[in-house]
This record gives structure tokens, sequence and C-alpha cells, in this order.
């Protein structure tokens, strides 16, 4: 089912029309956990936008408004690929060349002028020897002040995770690699509204994988859904019942939408519908190759009703999508629980994962370090210098056995 009459207009100042009209290249936007603000990454100008919106669905013309713009500079955002929520007053910003760092936004109202901010904590690689690039970012609290980090590496083709702890001004307690098999490129994560499904679109084999978000989860771990018919997916999220995925593609003019009857993620799936994001000649500027052209970023207010997208050629559009999900979806039977208990179930499952593949992250350095132990013993000036390590092997030994005697005749 195609899709093509779902765009509504954004009002907003003439001078947040010029900077999102000056923003260049663009990769990741995301709404605030309450739906008040706005975050766009501008891969090309290394700054964070963040807006004030206002997003009204209850008139005849749902109407959406943007408003108090600060522009975050910083010397850790250097192109920002990935950007997410840990709560309404902080940010955490995936940098391709760099580490994702956790930003503090200012208090009250922005100003005009950009800001300059420094990281609140620097999320560093798992593997240091190995800096591969942070594309893509997710967040899932897991109560008490404590979250659990989603972070893709594109170019590692891996996924890893950590749980930071707001009531240590987000200090890192834990962090290990996560997700491996069959990954390849990937270039979007997130996590549904309940943190039970984690989504991950897959560039380089032009599909998106669905996990059931489990403690078992690790490098080994074969997704339980497979979403098909796009062409280079990018960013990906769920409607908040979970029966939904919206599936950004960069190499082509649509979002498509995925569904599930039950929320229960199992099997293949192809698109249900999709949705027009740019006419043909907007594709074509920006569609300088078969990977380029199409949306980049996505993101999905709470209530469900609105997606916002970005890319080059469309630094910002909004489409409402509440009527469409509407008549497609099914009742989903929900079962209540004490939320104070699955906060701790959240938790102990979040840290027994984490220090599991910890585990697997020190055996895959052990066994790096060996390799690195075998090239240098089988380099040229390894050899070259064994007489040199044997006369002062013989030497220490010599000098142990004269201590030795000294000793004794005393």
């Amino acid at each position: 089912m195609a899709i093509d009459e779902l765009e509504i207009s954004f009002e907003t100042t003439s001078e947040i029309l010029a900077t999102l009209n000056a923003i260049g290249r663009t990769e990741d936007l995301a709404f605030s956990p309450d739906n008040s603000k706005l975050a766009i990454a501008s891969y090309e100008l290394n700054k964070v936008l963040i807006f004030d919106i206002e997003v009204n669905t209850l008139l005849l013309e749902p109407k959406v408004f943007l408003s108090n713009l600060c522009e975050i500079n910083s010397s850790s955002i250097t192109l920002p690929h990935g950007i997410a929520w840990i709560n309404n007053e902080t940010i955490i910003v995936a940098n391709r060349v760099s580490n994702a760092v956790i930003i503090k936004l200012p208090n009250g109202k922005y100003y005009a002028q950009p800001k300059e901010l420094d990281a609140l904590q620097t999320l560093r690689h798992i593997k240091e020897e190995l800096p591969h690039s942070t594309d893509c970012i997710d967040v899932s609290p897991l109560g008490k002040g404590l979250y659990e980090i989603f972070i893709c590496s594109n170019s590692g083709h891996y996924v890893s995770h950590y749980i930071v702890d707001e009531n240590d001004n987000f200090a890192i307690k834990a962090g290990a690699l996560l997700l491996k098999r069959d990954i390849d490129i990937p270039d979007g994560i997130t996590l549904s509204k309940d943190s039970n499904w984690l989504a991950i679109s897959n560039h380089g084999t032009h599909k998106a994988f669905v996990y059931k978000n489990l403690q078992a989860l690790d490098f080994e771990t074969l997704p339980n859904a497979v979403l098909h018919g796009t062409n280079y997916p990018h960013g990906i999220t769920f409607s908040d019942n979970q029966q939904f995925i919206f599936l950004a593609d960069a190499g082509a003019p649509f979002v498509y939408l995925y569904h599930s009857n039950n929320g229960d993620w199992n099997g293949d799936y192809h698109p249900c519908a999709q949705i027009r994001i740019m006419d043909d000649e907007t594709f074509k500027i920006g569609h300088t190759n078969k990977q380029e052209g199409g949306t980049k970023g996505i993101s999905l207010t709470h209530d469900s009703s609105l997606i916002a997208i970005t890319c080059s050629t469309r630094p910002l559009a909004f489409f409402f999508v509440k009527d469409l999900i509407e008549s497609l979806q099914h009742p989903v039977v929900t079962t209540s629980s004490k939320s104070e208990q699955n906060a701790q179930d959240k938790i102990i499952k979040s840290l027994l994962r984490i220090t599991k593949n910890m585990q697997v992250t020190l055996d895959e350095l052990v066994t790096s370090h060996h390799h690195q132990i075998d090239l240098l013993k089988n380099s040229h000036s390894w050899k070259i210098t064994h007489p040199l390590r044997k006369i002062k092997s013989a030497y220490s030994r010599y000098m142990c056995l004269l201590k030795s005697k000294i000793n004794n005749r005393r």
C-alpha cells in the first residue's frame, strides 16, 4: 500500500527556518521523552540543534510549531551520526570518528547564540585497540537512575552496550560487546517502548533484524525476525504498542511500515505500507549514488501519531501517521505487573548480560594479545635480537647463582 498524502507543514520563525536550510547533511533526529523537544544531528557542521516543539494532533489539520532553537557546539562532537535522549535534559551523541558522548543541556530557555558545551561523560570504545566508528544509538531506562546504552559500530559491524548511572553523573558502570553475527553496517537501532524488543537496520544486507531483548543476547545470537524490502535501511523506530516498525530507506524516497499483529516479532516480514517522504525530483538531487538520497533519521512521537524525518535534501519534515496505524492495528493484550519489580528485573537482567559479555570481550582480548605476541616473535627485529636475549638470560641466571653462593657462605 503506497501512501502519498501524510505530510503536514510546520510553523516556525524565519531565523529557525534559515538555520534548518543551512544545516547540510543530517543523519539522525529524536523527540525528547516528553515530546517537548526535538534534536537533530548535523553531520556536516559538527553540531546538534535542539528545538522546543509543540504538536497538536487534535485539530482537523494537525499542527507543529518549532521555537527556541539551541545550537550546541562541542569539541566532543565530530561527525555526529546518531542521537538519543537519556532524559528530557540530557542527550547522548554518537560520533562517526570518535566516541559517543553524554551532554547535559543548559537550563532555562535557550538563546540565539550557539552554546559551547563539554561532554559530561565519554563512552570509550570497548576495544580501544580497534577504534571503530560510533554510528547509531538508543537508550533503555532500567530504573533507579540506571540506563542501558546500545551503540552500533558501522565499520566494526557490531553492537556494544553500557550501563550508566544518573546518580553518579552518568558514570559508566559496565560495558561490553553485545551483537555481531550477520550484522553488516548497522545504520540504525531502536528499542520498543517496553524494552522487550531490539531492532537494528543492516545497510549491507538490505534488511533489518529484530531481537527479543533477553539476557541471553550475545555475539552468536540470531534475530527473531527479519524485515525485508528496503534498499539501504537506516533510521528505525517502534510504535508505542510495538505492533509497528517504521524503517527509513537511505536509497529510496520512502519510509516503510511493518506490522506484527500481536507485537510478537518472529519470522520474515515485508512492508504493509510505504510512505512517500519526498517527490522524485527532490530524491534525485540527493541520489548521488545508490545508497543516498532517501531518509536517514526517523523519530516517532510517543503517542505514535507523528513521525519526523531528516536527510540532506529534507532537513526536517513531519508526517501524520495516527490514522494509518489505527486502520491496521489489532488490540494488544497486556498484563499488569508491579513497576518496582519490573525495574528490579530489568536491572538484574542487564547486569547479568553485560557481565557475561564482558567475559566474552576479555577472552577476545586475550586471543588478540596472543596474536600480537605471535606476530612479534615472527618479526625480523625479534629474530635478530635473539642472541642478545640469550646472553641476557644467561647473565641473569649467572647473577642469581652467584648471589646464592655468596649468601650460603655467610
